[in-house]
């Protein structure tokens, strides 16, 4: 017997996290127990230690450490605080399985149109990233080369990638983690929309998010990228509900990050509406996006923003707590001031 997996979620509201773990082969005659040992830059932090019942199992323990609100301690691309954590199984006082692992405290938010990191305003300056490589295309040629790659964005100013069309290498992931850099993760889309595509695909994500849960890094989930797989989404129903479905299952799996219905364009229920638009000239930009009604008017790729068009969905979705980001351009920042960016939009090259 083992232990297969953890989940772990950070509460920093409530000086907290919450762990589910799971452990392989276990029988409620096994007396089995797990120990947890929490420490921060080698200084120990908590220790809690229970009976295993049965394969799945959730526990929260709390953090003692966090003084002054513990925002010392909290994750962020500027201060990329871990945890260090440690789980030990024991079995008649002998340790069958152990495992080392870590954790971020940090918190992703939407108030008042804004996107929060740590309950605060955080104005995100992201590059497309697609991820290739010249050694091998889509395989990194070493660690080094991923890690090269997380510092090379920081040293350009950007403090965070959207990850586009590629799951990447968890060691890619380790590195955002540790180095400080925020990710939206996107599924590699379909070209057409299928029976086989919705069953393929929707096991595939499953195993993307249970794969990078624990990813303090992460603070987005892109089920669906302009249309690609759900290239009729705006006329075809079941096309519509595959979206609508991908963006709740995302939800049901993890509710502490934003998800996006579909990247760009044609958007139904979404946490963070995003607009790609590949317009070059200023004047049409600051125009367009001068605000909230323009930008629902837009039309960015001959695209609507929202399936249904404007009128139909300013009732059903855009008004909510939401937060309007052009997450994808090919011009520059259209005029307005850093200021007035913050109020409600992030920008991604």
């Amino acid at each position: 017997m083992h232990l297969s997996k953890t989940m772990m979620t950070p509460d920093i509201d409530r000086n907290e996290i919450r762990i589910r773990t799971f452990v392989e082969g276990v029988k409620p005659a096994d007396e089995l127990k797990l120990q947890i040992t929490i420490r921060f830059q080698g200084e120990l932090i908590a220790e809690d230690q229970y009976a295993i019942r049965r394969a799945e199992q959730l526990r929260t323990v709390g953090l003692s450490d966090f003084t002054d609100h513990g925002l010392g301690r909290l994750w962020s691309p500027e201060h990329p605080n871990l945890y260090e954590i440690e789980f030990r199984l024991i079995q008649a006082e002998a340790v069958v399985d152990q495992v080392s692992s870590y954790f971020g405290m940090r918190k992703v938010s939407i108030e008042d149109g804004k996107l929060c990191l740590n309950n605060r305003p955080y104005f995100q300056r992201l590059v497309l990233d697609q991820g290739y490589f010249p050694e091998g295309i889509l395989t990194a040629p070493s660690d080094e080369a991923l890690k090269r790659d997380v510092e090379l964005a920081k040293e350009m100013g950007f403090n965070g990638v959207r990850k586009h069309q590629k799951t990447e290498d968890p060691r890619f992931l380790y590195w955002c983690d540790r180095l400080g850099l925020l990710l939206w993760s996107e599924a590699a889309n379909a070209y057409e929309y299928s029976e086989a595509y919705v069953r393929r695909f929707t096991t595939e994500w499953q195993e993307i998010m249970e794969r990078d849960y624990n990813h303090p890094c992460i603070i987005t989930w892109v089920p669906l990228n302009e249309s690609w797989g759900i290239p009729n989404v705006q006329m075809d129903r079941r096309q519509q509900q595959h979206g609508l479905a991908m963006y709740h299952l995302t939800k049901s799996l993890d509710d502490s990050r934003p998800v996006v219905y579909n990247d760009g364009w044609e958007q139904m229920t979404t946490d963070l509406v995003t607009i790609h638009d590949y317009e070059s000239r200023q004047a049409v930009l600051e125009e367009r996006y001068a605000s909230v009604e323009s930008a629902v008017q837009a039309m960015p790729a001959n695209r609507r923003i929202f399936v249904g068009g404007a009128v139909y969905q300013a009732s059903r979705y855009w008004y909510r707590s939401l937060a309007a980001l052009p997450s994808r351009r090919a011009s520059g920042r259209a005029g307005v001031t850093p200021a007035q960016r913050t109020k409600r939009i992030s920008w991604s090259s």
